[in-house]
């Protein structure tokens, strides 16, 4: 019976058939050719296995022993067409592993205790080729540093286009969250305005497990943002054709506020951040030296934030600049002599020819930069939601922070990739940044989560000083 079953897996049903009756046809030829004496042996039963044709049935009795063959349509032996149990399923293949295999967890199974690692990220952001996001920072010498440590290496990677804009307004960003008409993806922070956003309740938290918070600066550690940030310093910039090298050239904030000393036009930034450490600083440049004091310029009290206003009030400055190119630029055009300014554009500017110098000395304020999503997004956007913290989470690898270095001279938030500046590609760079070792024995870190909590009330003094001006 197991030789039918695998004659039937050959031919049809109708074709055994017909093979048989023509077996019993030939015998019947035979008998009637040799007469009634004629034995069998000229066609015994062992004699049929040799014959290659496919209508061959080795095994099937003589014609007149067959009281056990099937009628033509049962052949109960026979498994109906569908049962064939060694057939694997046509979706099962052994031997071609499906995604699981491959070790890399989807978005959806990340946690912040067992966060994304870079293949995962990649492999995640790999789905979203042709898909585009928007990217609002600064602009200047640091979104262009921006473009060319992430944007353009990210875009070439991933075929996911990049939209900028600038200059990053924080007010905008409330609105935004308020009227649920969110047009900007991922934007850059300035890490006290980030925790000041947070204490407004505009910015969307991420997705779990899509950065390594401990990997981070505690300070730019947070559920809402995170990414490719950066540590950068306030620092008191002149111009060095108004100060020339051979000459008196301004080495504390006390010579901001010494126009006989140091004559020339002022110009300070319409925010107070730097603010109070620039006239504290000039009132008590004795704290450097305090353990304890030291830390209270970076994160002054009550009191130590009216005192600055007080001096502040003795003293105006001629401009009140807005964003980070405005300094250089009016440094150069001859516009003012020194102004408080950000250390990467006075940097990129002198890389650039320009006569200006860094009074690293006086002291400087250190803060950080972050990424992050404004409020809403997730809901009106899931699609640019998930693309957006995706980004932000390749942004914050140590390797890729690092690039930021190279182009301007603000430092990472992801301490592993501290290291990494170590390397030839930063030698230019390095003696410039503000955690490098000549200047980070003048720094202040400012404590952000402080500044972010007082932002409102020390945003609303500062707007009172610039109007009595």
């Amino acid at each position: 019976m197991s030789h039918l079953t695998t004659v039937r897996k050959r031919v049809t049903r109708r074709r055994a058939i017909i093979g048989v009756l023509s077996l019993l046809l030939v015998v019947v030829l035979v008998a009637a050719a040799c007469g009634e004496d004629a034995t069998p042996t000229p066609l015994p039963a062992t004699a049929v296995p040799s014959a290659p044709a496919p209508t061959a049935v080795p095994s099937a009795p003589a014609p007149t022993a067959m009281p056990d063959a099937p009628a033509p349509t049962a052949v109960p032996s026979a498994p109906a067409p569908t049962a064939v149990p060694s057939a694997p399923a046509p979706t099962a293949v052994p031997d071609e592993p499906d995604e699981p295999s491959t070790g890399l967890r989807p978005m959806s199974e990340w946690t912040d205790d067992n966060p994304a690692t870079s293949a995962e990220v990649n492999a995640e952001l790999e789905k979203r080729r042709g898909q585009s996001l928007v990217f609002t920072s600064w602009g200047g010498a640091y979104q262009a540093a921006q473009r060319q440590a992430y944007l353009i290496p990210f875009e070439a990677e991933f075929g996911i286009e990049i939209i900028e804009e600038s200059p990053m307004e924080y007010a905008r960003v409330t609105v935004m969250a308020e009227t649920g008409n969110i047009t900007w993806h991922v934007m850059d922070f300035g890490t006290r305005g980030a925790w000041a956003a947070v204490n407004n309740n505009t910015l969307e938290k991420l997705p779990p497990g899509s950065q390594a918070r401990e990997d981070f600066l505690d300070v730019a550690v947070s559920e809402f943002f995170g990414g490719g940030g950066i540590t950068w310093s306030t620092v008191l910039a002149y111009s060095t054709e108004t100060y020339p090298d051979g000459g008196p050239q301004p080495s504390s904030w006390a010579d901001y506020f010494d126009r006989d000393k140091f004559p020339g036009r002022r110009g300070i930034r319409d925010n107070f951040r730097g603010s109070w450490l620039v006239a504290l600083s000039a009132l008590h440049p004795d704290w450097y030296d305090d353990p304890v004091l030291r830390l209270r310029l970076g994160a002054p009290t009550d009191a130590d934030v009216q005192e600055a206003l007080e001096k502040w009030n003795t003293f105006s400055p001629e401009v009140f600049w807005h964003t980070g190119s405005d300094c250089p630029q009016l440094l150069i055009s001859g516009e003012l002599d020194m102004c408080t300014a950000w250390n990467g554009r006075i940097f990129d500017a002198t890389q650039q020819g320009a006569n200006l110098g860094i009074a690293w000395e006086a002291g400087h304020l250190v803060g950080t930069g972050v990424f992050a999503m404004t409020k809403g997004l997730k809901e009106s956007d899931p699609e640019a939601y998930e693309l957006g913290a995706l980004f932000m989470a390749w942004t914050g690898f140590a390797e890729r922070n690092a690039e930021i270095s190279k182009y301007i001279t603000y430092g990472p938030t992801n301490i592993l990739a501290v290291p990494l500046l170590d390397g030839p590609d930063f030698a230019a760079v390095l003696p410039h940044l503000p955690t490098s070792a000549a200047n980070s024995v003048y720094a202040i870190m400012e404590d952000e989560f402080w500044s972010g909590q007082k932002n409102g009330e020390w945003t609303e003094l500062w707007q009172e000083y610039m109007q009595s001006q």
